[in-house]
Order: structure tokens, then sequence, then C-alpha cells
């Protein structure tokens, strides 16, 4: 065989191995790069949106659903202003801690609010939800076993101790200032009370020896216990504060007494058969302080307050 031959094949050869070898390196250099690199991190999750979605309208409790499809929720009160809870303010617009909860809840369901006020007692309040006249009573309305016969109460909002307001002049014509703790629990005489409220209904279940005077308001039955037409007046430690506040003569006339023992709860109210809508009510007032005491809510949500 021919030497320049031989050298030609050699050549061509070591050229293709060369060539092979190359492909063979960057193979095994590009597997070797593949295995060291880092996977690549998976893409980062979508931020949550910062607001739930809107409930599907289908999905909603029919007792709820037929609040927001009317576009209103109609919450009941007395026709007589009880401040601080609720009353006509300087500006012409009901105000205090019932109107505030009432305008906040209606935000919330993405409805607006209207009061019907034409109940005259707290137990028309009660009947008037239990009818269907309204949606919801915010009302300072007290839970009572009456009531609770027609409606469905929430959890309190507020919790007052029972107090009395007597007259000095004819509790010292009936016992001693030693007698006295005895005569409190064993209450006999005229006592005045506002007519179809809870407390007509407390008087019965705890002072069952005392005759109830009722009166239409409450500054009627304050008018009788400083004229001495009555023994006592009976109501929540609120309204007796608001007394001793307002009238300079009160501390001469009248003597308070706080039971601390009897308690007062103040709820919202809904027809017997909104399940849905008063445990909506419950878990909306899990967030609302239940410990206020008198003094507090006074001063925040008071007439004073309101006006100045």
């Amino acid at each position: 065989m021919p030497t320049h031959l031989t050298n030609t094949a050699w050549c061509h050869a070591v050229r293709v191995f060369s060539a092979t070898a190359l492909v063979f390196a960057i193979v095994l250099g590009a597997v070797s790069l593949a295995a060291t690199l880092p996977e690549k991190p998976p893409p980062e999750p979508a931020p949550a949106s910062s607001t739930p979605p809107d409930v599907t309208p289908d999905l909603l409790a029919p007792d709820i659903k037929s609040i927001v499809d009317r576009g209103e929720l109609i919450v009941a009160m007395t026709r007589a202003d009880q401040p601080p809870f609720y009353y006509v303010g300087a500006d012409g617009e009901l105000a205090g801690l019932d109107a505030m909860l009432a305008r906040d809840i209606a935000s919330r369901l993405d409805v607006k609010v209207s009061f019907n006020r034409s109940p005259k007692s707290f137990n028309e309040v009660a009947e008037l939800v239990a009818k269907g006249g309204a949606d919801v009573a915010i009302s300072k309305l007290s839970r009572t076993l009456p009531r609770a016969q027609m409606v469905r109460f929430t959890k309190p909002y507020v919790t007052f101790r029972h107090a009395m307001l007597l007259n000095r002049l004819k509790l010292a014509q009936r016992t001693s200032e030693e007698k006295l703790p005895q005569l409190l629990r064993r209450l006999e005489g005229k006592v005045g009370v506002i007519g179809q409220s809870s407390y007509e209904v407390f008087l019965g279940r705890y002072f069952p020896r005392a005759t109830a005077v009722s009166f239409k308001t409450w500054n009627e039955a304050v008018a009788a216990v400083f004229a001495g037409q009555v023994l006592a007046v009976y109501r929540d430690e609120l309204e007796i504060q608001k007394i001793n506040q307002s009238r300079q003569d009160a501390s001469l006339t009248l003597k308070t007494v706080i039971y601390k023992d009897m308690s007062d709860d103040i709820a919202m109210a809904v027809a017997w058969n909104r399940p849905h809508f008063a445990a909506w009510l419950d878990i909306y007032l899990d967030s609302f302080p239940t410990d206020q005491r008198a003094a507090d809510i006074l001063r925040t949500y008071g007439p004073t307050k309101e006006q100045s």
C-alpha cells in the first residue's frame, strides 16, 4: 500500500475521532452543567385578594336574601327617644349607640337603612318584628321570657345592673337605716315602672310584694317619686345615673340603690323564623365591646357629645 494513502487515512481517522470526542465532551459538559444548576423555582402564587369575593346571591340564606333583594334594612325603635341609645340630634338626624349599630349593619349588608318608629312601647317593638313589620329591633330592648316567646334574641351587646330611686321621706317612714338592706330585698309599697317595659316584668319576678304603678313615660315615673306618690322607681342603672346627673335635688330627695346581682341584658331581636340573620348578627356582635359601663356609654354616645 502506498505510504501517502496510509497517511491520508490516518489523518482522516484522527479528525473523525477528534470530532467525535468533541461532541461527546460537549454533551457530557451539558449534562454536568444541567446537574449542577439549581432547579428553576416555581412561580410565586398570586397574592390573595384583600377582600373576599361577594357571596353568590343564590347561596344567601333566604332570611338574609330578602333584605339584600329589597336593598333596605328596616329597624324597629320606640317612638320616644332613648338617649344615649337613640335620639334626634341637633342636626335633625338620628344619633346614639343603636342608630350607629343600625347604620353599620346595613352597610355590611350593602343596603340602606330605614327606621320604623311607630311602636309606642318596648313590647310593641318586639311585636312589630314578630309580625314582619321590621327586620330587626335595635331599641335598647331587654331580653325577657315573654318577648322570647315571639322573637329570637341575639347575644347581649350591653348589660346593665338593676337600680332604683327611692323617695327618702317615704323610706324613712318605713324603716331605719340599719334595716334598709332587708327592706330592699323584701320591698313592699308602690313602685313606678314604664308600662309594657321589661321592668314591669322584672318587678313581679324579683319583688313580688311590691305594687307596680305603670306610667306612660319614664319622666312621669320620675316626677311621681320626687313628689312622693310612689316609694320608688325601677329601671336600669344608666337611667338612674342620668337622673342623678340632671337633677341637682336628686341626692337630697332620693336614695339610689343598685342591685349588683341582677342584670338587664340589652339585645337585638329578629322574627323567630329568621335564624340565619340572628346567627349573622351574633357574629357581628362578637367584635362589639359588651363590657361597657353605663358611664362609658353616656360619655361616648350621649346627647351632650352629639350636640357639642
